[in-house]
């Protein structure tokens, strides 16, 4: 059971003692934990040596030295002769496991700060029962409340503990007080004058909240009278107002739809059933403010009417919305699965730009294909 040290005073048999000062650890001063033993033949606990550079014993390198190995696979020998070391159950006097080096006549305290109790566990035997079985059913080892209140009590202790464990208690959603699970409906019957004070004085708070909130709007009212009254004189809105609330509109749109992206799934299925000059066409979307816009994906490449695809290439176009009396000069960064290429056009009625050559063809196996463009300049051309 790897986590448990121990120093040999505090639990071995004196007969044994000897034998086990083999097994001190050389940086921790302990009983090696999880042993590992070196190319050198010496041995430490894992955690002692697993980062080290050399042995802290004889200096020899360590680092990325194959020879490190667990005691129990590379020297069956000496780890049986570990395990089978006469022990006591570390409570059969006032000491604790730790891993501080304090002597033990200073150890008179847990780790939480707790006393150390008179309790005295009377088993003794070996290492490997020790850490195999005896501390995982000792009465006197401490260990954290199984309901995480925070506490940390001896294994003999867990029963009284319930009784008292926070963790096991309802909490009143009236009173806030503790209770007892199972015990709530007896609680609110002892404690039904005072739940009712309770609720009288929290619904005054509420009512006196509402009341304010009222007096906040018939004040915010009062200010918005004026305005109000002003507009009620207006009967209709100006073409110029709704000129420019178009264009302000327009100006927001264009803000908030600079960039697209279209994810593509399915990717063995769209070149399996689209050759080439065969596209896939996304949805319709915004673009600097104007709607329309539509990608044309050709996984597998295309024929343009001035060049076409090199082998293993795929192209990409965008199809621009008709415009009305307009034109409209824009410049787009466009990405396939990152490669990037910048196109430019003039247009005022539905067209395709883009480009034959813009990434390699996706492959069979890609989860998905990423094409994106982002508008890094545009101009409105008014046509008269």
């Amino acid at each position: 059971m790897p986590g448990f040290k121990f120093r040999v005073a505090d639990i071995v048999h004196p007969d044994s003692r000897e034998l086990a000062q083999q097994f001190d650890c050389a940086v921790c001063l302990h009983i090696v934990d999880d042993p590992l033993q070196t190319p050198c033949g010496h041995i430490f606990c894992h955690g002692c040596v697993n980062s080290l550079a050399v042995c802290p014993t004889c200096r020899d390198p360590l680092e990325n030295s194959p020879g490190v190995k667990k005691l129990a696979e590379c020297n069956k020998p000496m780890s049986r002769l570990m395990l089978g070391i006469k022990v006591h159950c570390p409570y059969n006097t006032l000491a604790v496991p730790s891993s501080t080096e304090e002597p033990l006549a200073k150890r008179q305290k847990y780790e939480d700060g707790s006393a150390v109790d008179a309790a005295i566990c009377d088993w003794a035997g070996s290492l490997g029962d020790l850490l195999g079985k005896h501390l995982a059913e000792c009465r006197c080892h401490r260990m954290p409340c199984p309901h995480s209140c925070g506490d940390t009590i001896r294994r003999g202790d867990l029963v009284e503990h319930e009784l008292t464990c926070q963790k096991k208690f309802e909490h009143c959603s009236i009173c806030g007080d503790s209770v007892r699970p199972g015990t709530m409906a007896e609680h609110r019957d002892a404690k039904a004058g005072l739940h009712v004070q309770l609720l009288e004085q929290k619904l005054e708070e509420k009512e006196a909240e509402a009341a304010a909130q009222v007096t906040m709007e018939e004040r915010l009212f009062e200010k918005l009278k004026p305005a109000l009254a002003n507009l009620a004189k207006t009967s209709h809105v100006t073409n110029v107002v709704r000129q420019r609330a178009e264009e302000v509109q327009r100006d927001i749109q264009g803000l908030s739809s600079k960039k697209v992206r279209w994810k593509i799934s399915n990717v063995a299925g769209i070149l399996r059933e689209h050759p080439k000059n065969s596209f896939i066409k996304s949805d319709y979307f915004n673009l600097a403010g104007f709607p329309g816009f539509q990608f044309e994906f050709y996984p597998n490449g295309k024929e343009c009417t001035t060049s076409k695809s090199l082998a293993g290439k795929s192209a990409l176009f965008l199809h621009a919305p008709l415009l009305s009396g307009r034109e409209l000069s824009m410049t787009v960064v466009v990405s396939v699965n990152g490669a990037k290429t910048e196109i430019s056009k003039d247009f005022g009625r539905g067209q395709l730009w883009g480009t034959c050559n813009i990434a390699d063809s996706p492959k069979a196996t890609d989860d998905f294909v990423t094409i994106r463009g982002e508008v890094i300049d545009s101009e409105i051309l008014l046509c008269s």
